[in-house]
């Protein structure tokens, strides 16, 4: 069953979280996975924080 994500969200954001929350198991990618999505690669992180 597909998660209803709203559309305000990024379609990168969109997909990322489709794969977090995949039901079938080997549908779903590993936290190791995701590091790797666009949506998070491209994250410009504060160093102050």
């Amino acid at each position: 069953m597909e998660q209803k994500i709203p559309d305000t969200f990024s379609s990168q954001a969109k997909d990322f979280l489709q794969l977090c929350l995949a039901t079938v198991p080997e549908q779903r990618w590993t936290a190791e996975d995701l590091q790797s999505h666009p949506f998070v690669a491209n994250l410009e992180l504060d160093s102050d924080n």
